[in-house]
């Protein structure tokens, strides 16, 4: 059965990788451009590209999910004793978009990797190509970190609707 304890650990979590897809996202703009300016090469650019987009993102969503999440845990725990009725009017609807959104999250980040993948295999071969090689490279990391990440932040926010949906039937 659902208790404000298990609310305030699921902010709490998200709270925690919220950090840890900021500073994942922060090491690897680190990363892009200690490669660059190693290499210098049209390999090391096309690799900070992806790298440094899809950093960007995970700092923007990382700051949202951590800014918020206080507040979202505050009102939850204060609907559960004074306003049950906003926990099945705005939590639950909130929690199912953000459910859909992860499938979305997961078949994007799949596509990217895969992308990656062809891209480092195709143009492999062919020094020309160095840019794209590179490319794919940072997209299919950080695209599989995403991808870990999201999973993780999935099992998490299924077993809280769950939750949310239990205590509603109560």
């Amino acid at each position: 059965m659902l208790q404000k304890v298990h609310v305030e650990q699921y902010f709490d979590a998200e709270k925690t990788e919220a950090i840890l897809f900021m500073v994942v996202g922060a090491l690897a703009i680190v990363a892009a451009l200690a490669v660059w300016l190693a290499l210098k090469s049209q390999w090391s650019i096309g690799l900070c590209i992806p790298l440094v987009a899809l950093a960007a993102v995970q700092l923007a969503v990382g700051w949202a999910v951590y800014s918020s999440s206080d507040r979202q845990r505050t009102d939850v725990v204060y609907a559960m004793d004074l306003d049950p009725a906003a926990i099945r009017e705005k939590e639950i609807p909130r929690m199912q978009k953000v459910m859909r959104n992860f499938q979305i999250y997961r078949y994007t980040e799949l596509a990217c990797v895969m992308l990656g993948a062809v891209l480092v295999w195709k143009c492999s071969f062919n020094g020309s190509l160095a840019f794209w090689n590179g490319i794919g490279c940072g997209l299919s990391a950080q695209a599989l970190i995403l991808l870990v990440l999201d999973f993780f932040a999935e099992k998490r926010g299924g077993q809280y609707l769950h939750s949310l949906l239990e205590w509603t039937q109560r």
